[in-house]
């Protein structure tokens, strides 16, 4: 495995990327700017090109900033000790102390009194896992990038393993999630197409160890009692996302070529989504059984 330091480095040429490389320490701005496709522009490319090729630059979110502190607390906690300043006395943003701090050190490394609690009790739970501390505990590498040209489309992919264990072959993807539960979260796995982030890294990872990699979801429950859950897709699930990863990889290797981003959806007839239908369907059926007696 080639894996470099961008402390040492300092900068990556594309031309090195292609050629397939690990790269630990690489700066979040950096590496979503870097040029390639990763899994959000994919999910991009699968509504629409055109909001692909019309995206904004990278701007991080409220929850984003919680989830990469969470990410930190748990995976890296020297980083976290070292990058966020908590404010566990201060009920909001609004307060005077939360701008002059954040002044100081950044808005995105200031966290309020909910967060910080939040946060804690979440790491609490995560570390009292026992199959969670067990994947964690093992010898890996946190925020680790990566990138590699496809062979047979061309095009530079990347990606940002959570904790990669190179000597078992494992990556550890830590999702904060509303609900935990096996149920809950599979609806999430589908909506937020956590199936083709499996598929793309473990592909990614196979071009560049030539092994195959085991991927593990550490599902956090947000909310108490902050239930923790490690899952791994099963095989048909990890089929449909590999399917979905290829065919979004082709469109995306298409758009690119001919540089035409088309818009998702057609024009023509259009009907209620299945879950209204399904409502309409038992409040009639219930309506008929009451009226027949």
């Amino acid at each position: 495995m080639i894996i470099y330091d961008y402390n040492e480095i300092k900068r990556l040429p594309e031309s090195v990327a292609r050629k397939g490389c690990f790269v630990k320490n690489m700066p979040n701005d950096i590496y979503h700017s870097f040029s390639g496709i990763s899994k959000s522009g994919l999910d991009q490319i699968a509504d629409s090109p055109a909001m692909y090729k019309d995206r904004s630059p990278y701007e991080t979110t409220r929850a984003m900033v919680v989830g990469s502190a969470l990410h930190a607390a748990i995976l890296e906690p020297h980083v976290f000790e070292e990058q966020y300043h908590l404010l566990p006395e201060v009920k909001d943003r609004r307060a005077a102390e939360y701008k002059k701090v954040s002044e100081m050190y950044g808005k995105d490394n200031v966290l309020v009194k909910t967060e910080c609690e939040n946060l804690a009790a979440m790491t609490d739970q995560a570390r009292r896992d026992k199959d969670v501390m067990a994947m964690l505990g093992k010898d890996g590498i946190a925020e680790l990038s990566a990138f590699i040209e496809c062979p047979e489309t061309g095009v530079l992919l990347r990606c940002r393993y959570d904790y990669l264990i190179p000597s078992i072959d494992t990556c550890a993807d830590l999702k904060k999630t509303k609900h935990a539960g096996s149920e809950d979260f599979s609806k999430s796995i589908g909506n937020f197409r956590y199936h083709v982030q499996d598929a793309m890294y473990s592909h990614i990872y196979k071009l560049l160890t030539g092994r195959d990699l085991t991927f593990k979801f550490i599902a956090l429950q947000e909310t108490a009692p902050h239930t923790a859950r490690v899952y791994n897709l099963g095989e048909y699930s990890r089929m449909i996302g590999f399917h979905y990863f290829k065919k979004g990889l082709a469109t995306y290797a298409d758009c690119y070529s001919r540089d035409w981003w088309p818009h998702g959806g057609s024009n023509g007839e259009i009907e209620l989504p299945y879950w209204v239908v399904n409502k309409y369907e038992e409040e009639v059926g219930l309506f008929q059984e009451f009226g027949e007696e």
